[in-house]
């Protein structure tokens, strides 16, 4: 990592910095930092927030630092089935500006093409800012190192496909392409409830169910960069999955299969789901308490495999209510083996349904920030 790279990762975690911290924290010369800190200054990627008057003993003033969030972007792209979400993230992860468009079958991959390209031009040609670079986020087993989508379980079409590339040509800018679920943990560790933790893992429910595992303050990938993929089964004797099994954690938990599975009319949406829970609709509420015990069984062996601080979920599950979060609770509880009288808990996290698209957005400050 370059030095630059670690000066933007300090002030990123700590907010501010006093430059003569950077010179303790990285082991540089003075004279070093102060030439790094007068070009940093004079690219507007730091803002001089204050001066600190010498001490008692004598010796220099001291400047105190901090990452100047209108000096340059990132945009993030959120690719979910039939939509795609944009956002402008500010060079210390604030979402400035969103939009959010419909689009055709992703599984036709001229259609991937085309509407992705033509909105990602305009979406950048209306921010009117100094842009970094893109991350887009979207479902599958992905290189992100080569800017590939390697597999998707949800769309069948979706094999090699060098997305990276495409958008690169297509706008003249960076882009990285992640998993959604490692972009939402991204999120997480610099700003939301990851921040100081070394070990935590990410679970989210949308469409599907995914997961991202931090150890070490650093993504875990495995071999083949497939670490994320929760499609297991869980039951065999449960609904048919898309993927050709039955019984997998997708169509048990996913919000299509939920719906689908509900089979009434007036419940299209995830908050038609809450809606029913709330006027006690008994259909409804057995079969999603019947997803959130399996939930939070595949939780616990989660926990038993990684070991972490703290587990964070994401997604749909958060608007569920609370009785929903209850359940897993409960069921993972149950299912969790004796850890000396400590279990890691469950959070909500803090971010919301912009998890993901934040991440992205970070990801496309990323040639620069990390």
């Amino acid at each position: 990592m370059t030095t630059r790279k670690q000066v933007f990762q300090l002030l990123f975690k700590n907010k501010e910095v006093k430059q003569g911290d950077i010179v303790t924290s990285l082991g540089l010369e003075k004279s070093t930092v102060s030439r790094l800190f007068s070009a940093l200054h004079k690219e507007q990627f730091i803002v001089l927030i204050r001066e600190l008057a010498a001490g008692k003993q004598g010796g220099r003033k001291t400047n105190v630092w901090a990452l100047n969030p209108d000096g340059y972007y990132g945009v993030g792209i959120q690719v979910q089935p039939a939509s795609i979400t944009f956002a402008l993230v500010d060079f210390v992860g604030t979402i400035v500006t969103t939009s959010h468009v419909s689009i055709g079958d992703w599984n036709d991959l001229a259609v991937l093409y085309r509407e992705l390209k033509k909105h990602t031009r305009h979406f950048i040609s209306s921010c009117k800012k100094s842009i970094i670079g893109i991350g887009v986020a979207l479902p599958g087993i992905i290189d992100s190192e080569n800017g590939v989508i390697v597999s998707s379980a949800q769309y069948a079409q979706w094999n090699d496909i060098h997305l990276a590339e495409f958008l690169e040509d297509a706008v003249g800018l960076p882009v990285i392409i992640e998993n959604n679920m490692r972009a939402a943990a991204l999120a997480e560790q610099y700003l939301g409830l990851g921040q100081d933790t070394a070990h935590f893992f990410c679970i989210g429910v949308d469409a599907g169910v995914g997961l991202a595992v931090v150890a070490d303050n650093k993504l875990y990938r495995g071999a083949n960069g497939c670490a994320n993929d929760l499609h297991i089964a869980v039951n065999p004797a449960g609904p048919q999955c898309y993927c050709g099994r039955k019984g997998c954690i997708e169509a048990i938990v996913g919000n299509h299969s939920l719906i689908q599975r509900i089979n009434d009319p007036s419940i299209q949406t995830v908050d038609d789901i809450y809606a029913a829970v709330v006027n006690n609709n008994a259909v409804v509420k057995k079969m999603l308490w019947e997803a959130g015990a399996y939930l939070g069984q595949i939780i616990a062996h989660l926990v038993g495999l990684f070991d972490p601080e703290k587990i964070i979920v994401n997604g749909s599950v958060l608007k569920m209510g609370t009785e929903y979060l209850d359940v897993i609770r409960l069921a993972y509880k149950q299912h969790m083996y004796d850890m000396h009288g400590t279990h890691p808990p469950i959070h909500e996290s803090v971010l919301g349904d912009r998890a993901i698209i934040t991440g992205a957005g970070m990801l496309g400050l990323s040639p620069v920030l990390f």
